[in-house]
């Protein structure tokens, strides 16, 4: 078995109603798409005041109206990591970070907030030390 991130992100679609081809074609025309040896990741840019579209791949909001990066999928040294790292890579800052892991509720966090959080929590993962 590859284990490669983006193996696993698919691997992750086995069995499921989804398509990850499908999922990863969507992200690309409407999002942003990271993958790498350590992460990859999928989000695109949605509004808070319609969140309850967050599952619907054909609503991506445009960047004047967006004010969420929704993290469709983080897959690498875990999900902290993985959202950590997209922390750095994000074409442009928003409000809001929202992601949902499988059978949890959607958690929607103030970026700066986050950020702050990953900082006070961040392990030496990536060679950093945020303590």
């Amino acid at each position: 078995m590859n284990h490669l991130p983006i193996m696993r992100a698919k691997a992750l679609y086995r069995g499921g109603p989804r398509s990850f081809e499908a999922d990863l074609g969507a992200h690309l025309q409407r999002g942003f798409v990271w993958s790498s040896d350590t992460e990859f990741i999928m989000a695109r840019l949605v509004s808070s005041k319609l969140i309850g579209h967050w599952n619907d791949l054909d609503y991506a909001a445009v960047r004047e109206t967006a004010d969420t990066w929704m993290i469709w999928m983080a897959v690498g040294m875990g999900l902290r990591s993985a959202l950590a790292r997209f922390l750095e890579l994000m074409p442009f800052r928003q409000e809001f970070l929202a992601w949902h892991r499988r059978g949890n509720r959607l958690r929607i966090w103030r970026l700066e907030d986050f950020e702050r959080h990953v900082k006070a929590n961040r392990k030496d993962v990536y060679g950093w030390n945020h303590s």
